[in-house]
């Protein structure tokens, strides 16, 4: 056994060369080129084009988001086959810490573009779903709006008919002077048919009544909707603020422990 603590005794060379052969197909396989993985100088690149614009869609939020995904892939598969390829060098704990080093600092590189590009997507959503609810306001008050103008004409229809049966109440009584036999029966049924039309008509101002509390107590809740939306708005735009500020002043991830192999 070596005499420092530092140095480690490597696995076989046979073993090595496997276990490395095997991350390499699975890194070609990820970064989908002849060139295996992503290497930093590669994230750093990315990460510099992305921190010098502004995300401007949601679109690009996605896309950057699709290419953080794939590049934390090939990160992760270059630094397991540095950590394999390690176990073949004489010096395994330096080497090894050489490549949690690079490991670290390539997603300490991705993150804060990751972070960006998710609070956009949060916040466009918000204003989305914002531009709904104020088009179901509007379209809402407009209905009502209807609902009353089509109650007010109804209204005004009966009106104009309970007067135009008054009216023939009235000639109905003129003609009963001039004929006193049947005149009488007739007064009578008349008399009837006017006491039905109010009973008709007395039901339907119950119904004109459910109607307009109806109308109120919708406007009502209309304008509980309204300040449900402003106080939603207030709330969300303290959550950004806070999670902006969070991010700001978030520390670096901790160093990877690597555990040393006996």
């Amino acid at each position: 056994m070596p005499r420092h603590s530092a140095l480690v005794v490597c696995a076989p060379a046979a073993t090595a060369r496997r276990r490395a052969a095997g991350v390499l197909a699975l890194m070609l396989m990820l970064a989908g080129s002849p060139s295996g993985f992503a290497q930093t100088d590669d994230v750093a690149a990315w990460a510099a084009r992305h921190s010098a614009e502004k995300i401007q869609s949601a679109d690009q939020a996605e896309q950057i988001l699709r290419e953080a995904e794939t590049l934390r892939q090939q990160v992760e598969a270059r630094y397991l086959a540095q950590q394999n390829a390690c176990y073949d060098r004489f010096f395994v704990s330096p080497c090894l810490e050489q490549a949690a080093e690079q490991h670290r600092g390539a997603l300490e590189r991705i993150r804060p573009l990751e972070i960006k590009a998710n609070v956009w997507k949060r916040r466009t959503k918000v204003e989305e779903r914002d531009r709904n609810l104020e088009l179901q306001r509007d379209r809402d008050q407009e209905e009502a709006r209807q609902r009353a103008e089509q109650q007010r004409q109804r209204q005004a229809e009966t009106a104009e008919k309970m007067q135009r049966k008054a009216q023939e109440g009235q000639a109905a009584a003129e003609k009963s002077r001039l004929h006193e036999g049947d005149a009488d029966r007739r007064v009578a049924e008349h008399a009837a048919r006017l006491k039905q039309q109010e009973q008709d008509d007395a039901a339907k101002a119950g119904e004109r009544a459910r109607n307009i509390a109806e109308y109120e107590q919708k406007r009502r809740d209309s304008e509980a909707r309204q300040r449900e939306i402003a106080a939603d708005k207030a709330e969300k735009a303290r959550q950004r603020a806070a999670k902006q500020n969070a991010a700001g002043a978030a520390p670096a991830a901790p160093a990877a422990t690597v555990p040393v192999k006996p």
